[in-house]
């Protein structure tokens, strides 16, 4: 580091007071700072592990809005690095020219705080990668359960559709009822008509009706001549009938004198 930079840098009267209305609160004394810069540029880090704590480890520690961070890349001080970076000191702080210590680390060639940073960024992609296979079972557990809605869906529309057949059905019965229904109507209104008439047929029917009761007795009388008759040609069926049963048992018998002899 040159003269001027190193001047620039402890210069804690080089800005206004009007330029630092913007500064973070100081936790250190005037002191303080002091001694702290002075143990980094002299490597004292036992002198230096006893003053920063996590509590002020984000402190600027001179008017050039530089952290202790900010200063150790400066003054390539490894270990000091290290040390604060495990006490979660913030690196993208900015210094009064808008530089933060990536930037700082990369013009004072300060290469170990981006061995840090890409060590931390591959824990990151491991944290990334491990929450992307989680993500994937997530997503293939999702991805299931969506085949399985579909699968229901497709079940459920079909169910629906099942039901508005139905309906459709239901309706088109509904309107066959109601074109019936009308047709009972007319119908009934038909016989109510055809009632009256048939009351005069009835009237006309009595009156036949005797002369049918005159002829019925005409019927009984040859109705007994018929079953007498009838009776008589029942006898002879019935002899008949007794004289094949007899010739039938004789036929059998005859049968079976044969069927014997041949095995004899």
């Amino acid at each position: 580091m040159n003269k001027d930079a190193k001047s620039s840098l402890f210069s804690c009267t080089s800005r206004s007071s009007s330029s630092r209305n913007t500064l973070l609160p100081y936790s250190f004394t005037e002191e303080q700072k002091r001694d702290l810069i002075s143990y980094i540029s002299n490597n004292d880090f036992n002198s230096f592990s006893k003053l920063i704590n996590k509590n002020n480890v984000n402190f600027h520690i001179d008017n050039n809005r530089h952290t202790a961070l900010h200063l150790s890349i400066i003054f390539k001080r490894e270990n000091f690095v290290r040390h604060l970076i495990g006490l979660d000191a913030e690196p993208h702080i900015k210094t009064y020219d808008e530089k933060d210590a990536f930037d700082l680390a990369f013009t004072y060639q300060c290469k170990f705080i981006f061995d840090n940073e890409i060590k931390e960024n591959k824990e990151t992609i491991r944290d990334i990668q491990n929450r992307n296979s989680l993500l994937l079972t997530e997503k293939n557990k999702l991805t299931e359960k969506c085949d399985k809605l579909q699968v229901e869906n497709v079940a459920v529309f079909k169910e629906n559709k099942d039901l508005k057949d139905r309906y459709e059905l239901k309706t088109i019965y509904a309107d066959t009822i109601k074109a019936e229904l009308n047709n009972v109507n007319a119908l009934n209104k038909t016989l109510l008509e055809n009632n009256t008439k048939l009351n005069d047929e009835s009237k006309t029917l009595k009156s036949v009706n005797a002369k049918l009761l005159v002829d019925n007795e005409k019927f009984e009388r040859e109705i007994k001549v018929l079953t007498a008759e009838k009776s008589a040609l029942e006898e002879k069926l019935e002899n008949s009938n007794k004289r094949l049963r007899d010739q039938d048992e004789s036929y059998d018998g005859l049968l079976s004198t044969l069927k014997k002899r041949r095995r004899e």
